[in-house]
């Protein structure tokens, strides 16, 4: 799966376990959103949190 907010596709899985819950959460490796995977569909823990460049935009120059 595609993260929705940068079009990435590595992710780390999180993996919690409290009092028998547990659900399955990845964090994307390249924005650091945290989302919830239920099915094919995935819903926002935590927004973004380091700057991207989606596939139209370009990097600046430095």
């Amino acid at each position: 799966m595609n993260c929705p907010y940068c079009n990435h596709q590595n992710h780390l899985e999180i993996d919690l376990h409290a009092d028998g819950f547990s659900t399955d959460l990845l964090e994307c490796t390249e924005c650091g959103a945290i989302l919830e995977a239920n099915g094919q569909m995935l819903g926002t823990i935590r927004k973004p949190t380091k700057p991207f460049f989606s596939a139209s935009e370009t990097a600046p120059q430095l």
